[in-house]
């Protein structure tokens, strides 16, 4: 919520883990937010192309996409997809993406056209500990 990132729509690892990340982020979103959650066996121990499959069939009218995932899999994806932005966040998601951690990613194309090197990192969370 600090980071204005409301998704309307949410990929999630069916893994017991996964769930339960998905199910502490849910209650921390704020009242009236309520995305689809699509639990998909596709994110599961996920490479970068399963990822990528993922959002290019993340429908259209979704606006803030919500991966909740396992690396190295999803580390991967954001450090394929942001060639640009912070050089901060970037330093950081490259050299350790803890349990929990956020990356918030601004892409170009539509979903169907994601590919490598279209987002930039706007910012790079972890979780206190």
């Amino acid at each position: 919520a600090a980071h204005d990132a409301r998704p309307d729509l949410v990929w999630c690892s069916p893994a017991r883990r996964a769930r339960q990340t998905w199910d502490a982020l849910e209650g921390g979103l704020g009242p009236g937010v309520g995305p689809e959650v699509r639990f998909d066996e596709r994110v599961y121990e996920a490479v970068l192309g399963d990822l990528l499959s993922v959002l290019h069939d993340t429908p259209a009218a979704s606006s803030c996409v919500l991966v909740v995932g396992h690396n190295p899999g999803v580390q991967d994806l954001v450090m394929a997809l942001a060639e640009r932005g912070s050089e901060d966040a970037r330093a950081l998601a490259a050299a350790k993406f803890p349990t929990s951690a956020l990356a918030v990613l601004d892409l170009e194309p539509a979903w169907a056209e994601v590919r490598t090197g279209c987002g930039v990192l706007s910012s790079f969370a972890v979780p206190r500990g």
